[in-house]
C-alpha cells in the first residue's frame, strides 16, 4: 500500500432512509443499497458506527449516534420489508399516525444512541469529536440526511465525508418530480458538493453531476463509479395473515409481460398501458398476453392512475400490486416473456440487471444508464416510439419468438455486477487521503 494511503480507523454510515421506510412491503433501489451497505458494514473487522436523522429534514431534524456494538440489533429492526415490531418508547406512544414498526424502528434508534442534537446546534461537533479522535469516513448512500451543517461539522473534527449520488432526476427532469421536489433535491445536491468525495452508480450519473457542477460553476469532489451489485429477489415470507400473492388467472399462450418499479411519471407506464389497450381491442379475451404492473403509485402519474382505475382491462389482461413481496416478484419475473422497461429516465435501472440475471429478455429505453447495466443483451428502443414497443411486444408475445431467442442467446455473454467487486473496490477508495 503506498505511503500515503491508510485505513482510517472508524467507519460511520447513514441509515436515515433505512429507518423513515421501515415497513414498506418492497424497497426500491436506492432502499436495496443502503441495506446492502448496512450488511456489507456490519461485517467489517471494528464495526460500523451508525447515523440517523429522526424528524424534519433540514437543521430541525435530530441527528442520532449510535456505536457498533448496538448497530446488529438496530439493523433487525429497520428497513423495508421488516415487519418485526417491539418495544415504543413515550415519544413513539405519542405519535399515533405512525405505523407501528416505524415507531418501533424509531425507538431502536433512540434506545441504541449514545448522544444526539438538533443539526443545527453547536454541540454536534464536540459530540463526534468525542466518538472520533482520530477521525474516521462517513457515508450516505440514501439520498437522504444530507446537510451542509453536518458535513461541516464531520469536517470539523476530521471525519471524511463520501456520498453517493444515484441521480440528478428531480433537477434534470423536473416534469417527473414531486411538487417543490426539485428545489429540495437541489438543497441535498449543493450540501452533497461539499462532501470529500462522491460515489456514482454509473458513468452517466457523475456526467450529470459534471455538467451540473459546470453550469453552477460550482467544483465538485473526486469521484468513483461503483456500479452496484443484486441483491436476490427473494426473502422470507410474511406471516400467512399478511401474505400478498400474485392473482390466480389463467396464464395465456402469449404468456405475459411485467413492468417493475414505481408507478410515476418518467416511468412511462401510460405507453404500456396503451398498447395493452389497443391488444385487448385487436385479440379475443383469451389470446392477448397479460400485464403485470408491479410497484406502488407515486407522483405525476395522474392519467395512468385514472387508467389504472376505469379501464375495463384491468384485473383481466392487466393486474396491478401495489404490494408484492419479492419472493412473488421474483416468481413473476422469472417466467415472464420480458420485463418492460420504457422509462424516460434513469440513473441505474436495478430492475435491468435482476432480469437479465434471471435470464429474463428485456426491452428497454434506450438510455445511457441503462445501456451501461445492460449492454448488447437487451431490445433497445426509443421510450417516444409506441410503434417500436408495440412490434416488439407482439413479437416477444409469440410462442416460438425469433427476436426473444435472439436475446437469450446474447444473455449468456452478459455478467451480472456483483457487491463483492463493488465494496472490494470501495475499500480501495476509502483508503485515499
Amino acid at each position: 500500500m503506498p505511503a500515503n494511503r491508510a485505513p482510517r480507523p472508524a467507519l460511520l454510515l447513514d441509515i436515515t432512509r433505512s429507518v423513515a421506510r421501515s415497513g414498506l412491503s418492497r424497497p426500491t433501489g436506492i432502499d436495496r443499497v443502503e441495506r446492502a451497505y448496512l450488511d456489507w458494514a456490519l461485517t467489517r473487522p471494528g464495526g460500523v458506527w451508525l447515523t440517523a436523522r429522526l424528524g424534519p429534514e433540514g437543521q430541525g431534524g435530530r441527528v442520532y449516534l449510535i456505536p457498533p456494538d448496538n448497530a446488529e440489533d438496530v439493523a433487525r429492526r429497520i428497513g423495508p420489508g421488516h415487519r418485526t415490531t417491539g418495544p415504543i418508547d413515550w415519544r413513539g406512544r405519542l405519535e399515533i399516525w405512525q405505523p407501528p414498526v416505524l415507531r418501533t424502528a424509531e425507538t431502536a434508534i433512540r434506545r441504541a444512541s449514545i448522544a444526539t442534537c438538533r443539526l443545527a446546534e453547536p454541540a454536534l461537533r464536540p459530540i463526534l469529536a468525542q466518538a472520533f479522535p482520530a477521525g474516521g469516513t462517513w457515508l450516505n448512500v440514501g439520498h437522504e440526511n444530507i446537510a451542509a451543517p453536518l458535513l461541516a461539522a464531520l469536517r470539523g473534527v476530521g471525519v471524511r465525508s463520501f456520498v453517493m449520488i444515484h441521480d440528478l432526476i428531480p433537477i434534470t427532469h423536473p416534469q417527473f418530480a414531486r411538487q417543490d421536489a426539485a428545489r429540495r433535491f437541489r438543497a441535498r445536491l449543493e450540501a452533497a458538493l461539499g462532501a470529500d468525495r462522491h460515489l456514482y452508480n454509473s458513468h452517466a450519473t457523475g456526467q450529470a453531476v459534471d455538467q451540473y457542477a459546470a453550469e453552477e460553476r460550482r467544483e465538485r469532489p473526486l469521484g468513483d463509479v461503483l456500479p452496484l451489485g443484486i441483491s436476490p429477489l427473494s426473502s422470507p415470507p410474511p406471516p400467512p395473515t399478511q401474505q400478498k400473492t400474485v392473482e390466480k388467472v389463467p396464464v395465456p399462450p402469449a404468456g405475459h409481460f411485467v413492468q417493475l418499479g414505481t408507478i410515476e411519471g418518467r416511468k412511462n407506464h401510460a405507453l404500456t398501458l396503451a398498447i395493452w389497450r389497443e391488444l385487448n381491442e385487436a385479440e379475443p379475451r383469451d389470446r392477448a398476453p397479460h400485464l403485470h404492473i408491479v410497484g406502488r403509485r407515486g407522483w405525476a402519474a395522474e392519467r395512468v392512475a385514472a387508467m389504472l382505475d376505469h379501464e375495463p382491462m384491468i384485473g383481466r389482461t392487466v393486474f396491478e400490486h401495489a404490494s408484492l413481496d419479492d419472493e412473488a416478484v421474483a416468481k413473476l419475473l422469472v417466467s415472464a416473456r420480458a420485463l418492460l422497461m420504457p422509462s424516460f429516465a434513469e440513473g441505474y435501472g436495478l430492475p435491468v440487471a435482476e432480469a437479465l440475471a434471471a435470464r429474463v429478455p428485456v426491452i428497454a429505453s434506450d438510455l445511457p444508464a441503462l445501456r451501461e447495466v445492460g449492454g448488447a443483451a437487451p431490445e433497445w428502443l426509443d421510450p417516444h416510439d409506441p410503434q417500436a414497443w408495440r412490434a416488439a411486444i407482439r413479437d416477444y408475445a409469440r410462442p416460438h419468438s425469433p427476436r426473444r431467442d435472439a436475446q437469450i442467446a446474447r444473455l449468456a455473454a452478459w455478467q451480472p455486477p456483483n457487491w463483492h467487486t463493488h465494496f472490494t473496490r470501495l475499500e480501495e477508495a476509502l483508503e485515499w487521503v
